[in-house]
């Protein structure tokens, strides 16, 4: 799973490389956020293996499960956050669209 998330982010880039693409700059603020949200759920969901390493060692008692309960929560939270923050950089991405569309549709009609 993670070698096919790996190749789907470079595939990605690659596209946009091999594209020149860019994030405009006007939705960039809220690319960073949702990237920063994004690699804050990654680390937590390490955490959390690493946790259930040391849940399985106890024998699924004591502070451990306690521990692994809460990293699980917290994930779901910062799953929730990147989602909503996917939600508006769609959304705003959508908006810079419809703007250079209608730009470019009045230089062409003059």
């Amino acid at each position: 799973m993670q070698d096919k998330i790996a190749n789907r982010a470079k595939d990605i880039a690659g596209l946009m490389l091999g594209r020149q693409m860019s994030i405009p700059e006007a939705i960039q603020p809220i690319m960073k956020e949702y990237l920063s949200v994004s690699l804050k759920t990654s680390a937590q969901a390490l955490s959390a293996l690493n946790g259930l390493d040391e849940l399985v060692t106890s024998g699924f008692s004591g502070h451990e499960v306690d521990l692994v309960e809460q990293m699980i929560h917290e994930i779901d939270d910062l799953e929730h956050n990147a989602d909503e923050m996917e939600r508006q950089a769609r959304s705003a991405l959508f908006t810079v669209e419809k703007i250079c569309t209608r730009l470019m549709l009045c230089s062409c009609i003059r």
